[in-house]
């Protein structure tokens, strides 16, 4: 509240720490494992202008609690973006001409007929594709056994 008059209020903050342990074992006798840690520190923070209310937060994660951002560091940066939220800035709007001609338009006509045309070879080639599977399987064969089938 420090940082913008504007802000108002407080959604919340919080800390967690995670530690734990990986591990991971088979029938193979295969056991391994590792440490893992994750800690988090969030706040989020309401501020208010005339009728306008909202809201944003600000979070830090790291693997090691003494990397993780200052508090105060994420409250600040909690307060800023909601600060920013705060009457926003309205757009300029502005008219452009742009220039549509007869052969941009031709070219696009004939960029979609081939990309038409493409699309229609691939799924005539899906379809082919299918129907050839759907044959060996009805023979009881696979694509391994043609293969030795051939070589044989």
């Amino acid at each position: 509240m420090d940082y913008d008059s504007r802000i108002t209020n407080s959604d919340g903050a919080s800390y967690n720490a995670n530690l734990g342990m990986r591990v991971y074992g088979n029938t193979h006798g295969i056991n391994a494992g590792y440490p893992s840690s994750r800690y988090s520190l969030s706040c989020m923070v309401i501020g208010a202008q005339d009728d306008d209310m909202q809201r944003d937060y600000a979070y830090t994660v790291s693997r090691k609690a003494d990397l993780l951002q200052s508090a105060s560091a994420v409250g600040i940066d909690a307060a800023k973006a909601t600060v920013d939220r705060l009457a926003p800035v309205r757009l300029i709007r502005r008219t452009y001409l742009y220039f549509y001609t007869a052969t941009l338009h031709q070219a696009c006509s004939v960029i979609m007929s081939v990309l038409s045309a493409v699309a229609a070879f691939i799924v005539v080639l899906v379809s082919y594709l299918i129907a050839l599977a759907s044959k060996f399987s009805q023979n009881g064969l696979t694509l391994k056994n043609a293969r030795l089938l051939k070589a044989a």
